[in-house]
């Protein structure tokens, strides 16, 4: 990361920081499935619901096996029941296995691949607490990567 840790652990950095970045929360990993299909579960979850707001509480990180620093939404029904949904229409088995129900752990990746340098600020961040905040996300997207490639994207009605 370029700009070191320090200042990720301010909330009013975490917001503005993810106002600005390609925010996201993963429902599901492929690596082999038809466009076509991922197009028709993304438009049968998403397309009908209102844009999805989560309240983020906490800093935490995976490490397997460079570390990757993430912010930890509250519990949300509508997230799981989202992440549920997708499941229903695409077989689990098909999925990386860490995107499963019942494996899945819902994030907000705000760094990958933190370098030893910063490995050990990344961990001491993540043990302290934040001001929650929270953030909308308005928009439902299938992409391919690397590099990013947007398959489909599904815009979230504020009236639904």
């Amino acid at each position: 990361m370029n700009t070191g840790l320090s200042s990720a652990g301010s909330s009013a950095h975490l917001r503005w920081w993810l106002s600005t970045i390609h925010r996201n929360v993963t429902l599901a990993v492929y690596d082999s499935i038809p466009e076509r299909q991922l197009s028709e579960a993304l438009r049968s979850v998403f397309g009908v619901h209102p844009p999805l707001r989560l309240q983020f509480s906490k800093l935490a990180f995976f490490e397997a096996p460079e570390l990757v620093f993430w912010a930890a939404p509250e519990q949300s029904e509508h997230l799981l029941r989202a992440h549920s949904a997708i499941h229903e229409l695409i077989h689990p088995s098909l999925c990386r296995s860490h995107y499963q129900p019942g494996v899945w752990v819902p994030h907000c990746t705000l760094a990958t691949q933190v370098t030893a340098g910063n490995k050990e600020e990344a961990i001491a961040l993540a043990a302290g607490a934040i001001e929650p905040f929270e953030v909308l996300f308005d928009k439902a997207e299938c992409v391919e990567f690397y590099p990013i490639r947007i398959i489909d994207e599904c815009a979230q009605s504020m009236a639904a």
